[in-house]
């Protein structure tokens, strides 16, 4: 099966993952380790990607 995206997904999914690192290296700067929030948002990023598109 052929996933058709258009630049918009892709660039939303990328400003997304930006986010997420910066979080996690802010958490980790600061010394927080609990990373479930972030770990969330991965999840969620995943099953978009992994979604046929409609």
């Amino acid at each position: 099966m052929v996933m058709k995206h258009g630049k918009d997904y892709y660039e939303d999914i990328s400003d997304d993952l930006l986010y997420v690192s910066q979080k996690i290296n802010q958490k980790i700067s600061d010394d927080v380790y609990n990373l479930s929030e972030e770990l969330d948002t991965i999840k969620e990023i995943i099953e978009r990607l992994e979604s046929p598109s409609d």
